[in-house]
């Protein structure tokens, strides 16, 4: 038979101490909480088991008889208490840290039953009453080991971990034990290095390494953690300024590469804090695109001061360059040509980007559809690289390797040529515009939008589309 059967709640009021202490005991440095266990006496109900003289219980390892009238009494209860409801680290406060139950059996005809409560807190110098159990024929259900695993077992100092405890029931079956409401608690073994929640989160502190320890229902695991050092970050302020010294508000600054951007109050200034300080020197980009003006930005070389504010001092703006797509009106049928334009006041060492069409009214043109433009192949840079995909084209340049022989600032300089068959119907108007990815033979292939400056640094352009109308052919 395997059902089970919860005795109804019955409480005695005027039971008194068995067992008084009016101090806490110390052995073997562990600081112990004593107390007495009282079970009350059995109450029955049409066809419910009860404790009774024939049944024993045992509680922390000590085991006591019943007494005929159902009660038990079990004194010098011994649990653990190292510290308080804050934790490890905190001083004891009379009540065991871990949980324990009352467990009961008697054998009958060869047969063993059991008997179990819900888990209690022994509690110093009060006794614990036990006032349900739980009556079955197979053990009960209590862990016969568990795991304890930490995601992740090592934490940075001032963040968190989550303890995962996983109990083996004894037939082989597997629960979470993790939270408070499973009766496991959790211990640390130096609460100056981290401390550990009821629910097992770990909350890492001080670098070095501790042991934390999972117990549920006698079941013992432990696992060896470690904290390491937060990595050094600092503030990085600035402003931001115009040429002529004006002040120019609204603009983003960005920590190149480290995702980390704000923009200017009205004063210019930014502040950018938790910018990691042990990656060695910083690049700042700055952009404001204020209608069809753009401004952009870049200060290299900016040394991070550890735990502090590191001064990135004036970001000069100057007009940003810009790449445009030129545009056309041709018939049905027609190759087109159409090219990117470069203007700009700076001094570039290279750009990247993708040209995108619609293959539904473009195709590109059978017979090599992408040439540098003539300004750009008069500089003959270092590196091309084009690519030709269904929907567009890819292009990467980099003027020279050794940064002596840059573009100058320009207009209207000619990067590259494409040609366009018109296959959409008369009277449609397509796009040509800038993007990020082109479907290649090979499949999606990304690529940034981006100019590259005298000092290596990257920065996006203003982008303008080209437009292509489709008219009808002439008449034969």
């Amino acid at each position: 038979m395997n059902s089970q059967k919860t005795l109804p709640t019955m409480i005695k009021r005027d039971w008194t101490m068995f067992v008084s202490y009016s101090r806490l005991r110390r052995a073997l440095g562990v600081a112990l909480a004593l107390g007495c266990l009282w079970g009350l006496p059995s109450a029955s109900y049409a066809g419910g088991p009860t404790l009774d003289e024939t049944w024993t219980v045992t509680v922390n390892g000590q085991t006591v008889p019943v007494y005929p009238n159902g009660s038990f009494k079990v004194p010098n209860v011994q649990a653990p208490d190292n510290f308080g409801p804050g934790g490890p680290g905190t001083a004891p406060d009379f009540q065991a840290d871990d949980w324990t139950r009352a467990v009961a059996t008697r054998t009958v005809g060869g047969d063993t039953e059991y008997a179990f409560s819900v888990p209690f807190k022994i509690v110093q110098n009060e006794s614990t009453r036990v006032e349900n159990f739980t009556f079955t024929n197979e053990p009960p259900p209590l862990p016969v080991s568990i795991t304890l695993t930490a995601i992740p077992a090592v934490v940075v100092s001032g963040e968190t971990a989550q303890l995962t405890v996983t109990g083996t029931l004894p037939d082989g079956t597997t629960v979470d034990l993790t939270p408070v409401s499973a009766w496991t608690s959790y211990k640390v073994s130096n609460p100056a290095k981290a401390t550990v929640d009821a629910d097992g989160v770990v909350h890492a502190m001080e670098p070095g390494s501790f042991l934390v320890v999972a117990m549920n229902e006698g079941a013992v695991a432990t696992r060896t953690m470690f904290v390491q050092p937060a990595a050094p970050t600092t503030i990085v302020n600035g402003h931001t300024r115009l040429a002529n010294g004006d002040v120019l508000p609204g603009v983003t600054v960005d920590v190149q590469s480290l995702g980390l951007s704000t923009v200017t109050d009205v004063n210019g200034f930014f502040s950018i804090p938790g910018v990691p300080a042990d990656l060695g020197l910083l690049t700042l980009d700055a952009l404001l695109i204020d209608g069809s003006d753009t401004f952009v930005g870049t200060v290299v070389g900016v040394e991070p001061r550890a735990d502090g504010i590191t001064d990135a001092g004036i970001i000069t703006m100057n007009r940003g360059p810009e790449l445009l797509a030129t545009s056309a009106t041709r018939p049905a049928g027609a190759t087109v040509r159409l090219g990117v334009v470069l203007n700009s006041d700076q001094v570039l060492q290279g750009m990247s980007f993708g040209l995108c069409h619609d293959p539904l009214f473009l195709d590109l043109g059978p017979l090599a559809p992408v040439v540098l433009g003539s300004d750009l192949l008069a500089a003959d840079p270092d590196f091309v690289a084009i690519s030709e995909g269904t929907d567009g084209v890819t292009c990467g340049i980099v003027m020279d390797f050794l940064s002596i022989s840059l573009l100058a600032p320009s207009i209207g300089l000619s990067v590259i040529n494409v040609d366009y068959v018109l296959n959409g119907p008369a009277g449609t108007t397509t796009t040509v515009d800038f993007c990020s990815e082109v479907l290649l033979p090979t499949g999606p292939f990304p690529i940034s939008i981006a100019l590259s400056d005298a000092t290596g640094s990257t920065f996006i352009p203003a982008t303008t589309a080209g437009q292509v109308t489709i008219t009808a052919p002439p008449p034969p």
